[in-house]
């Protein structure tokens, strides 16, 4: 119900709203798209990274879907159309569902739409407890967070 690709969608589209990356135009079939500017040969040398912006990041997207998207009338979109003022809801593509997700390749298909609203409760909750774990407690590693420390092993005697 909830793929790798829902998620990577959900990723790309927060980094696009909150100017991570930006919007790029390319040529399909002879007619301009605009899609997220990444490329399988553009790989990020991990010793440039900043550990702070990265966290950030991470804050962020969970914020961003705990408080601030609202998923009940809203769509995830990716096709951007700079006349476009307000936008695309989710009763004007004729989708009602937790979680609607336009996507890029075709865009009359839903990946989120087998997301019910007891789904999207429960996804909900563990993205808030993924927020509430990283603003109560920013001094651990994200490592930490992640994979908790294992306990000491016995004393041999």
């Amino acid at each position: 119900l909830f793929s790798s690709y829902t998620v990577t969608l959900m990723l790309l589209y927060f980094l696009l709203h909150e100017g991570y990356i930006k919007h790029r135009t390319v040529m399909q079939g002879g007619a301009p798209r605009n899609f997220p500017p990444f490329q399988s040969h553009n790989f990020v040398d991990s010793h440039t990274l900043d550990p702070a912006l990265l966290g950030r990041c991470l804050v962020g997207f969970f914020e961003f879907y705990v408080r601030r998207f609202p998923n009940k009338t809203h769509l995830i979109q990716f096709h951007h159309d700079p006349s476009r003022t307000a936008p695309v809801l989710q009763m004007q593509k004729q989708w009602q569902t937790s979680l609607a997700i336009e996507d890029p390749f075709e865009r009359d298909f839903n990946p989120a739409r087998n997301i019910d609203p007891l789904s999207w409760q429960h996804i909900h909750r563990m993205l808030t407890g993924a927020l509430e774990q990283l603003l109560l407690e920013p001094e651990r590693s994200l490592i930490d967070l992640v994979v908790p420390p294992r306990p000491p092993p016995p004393a041999l005697h």
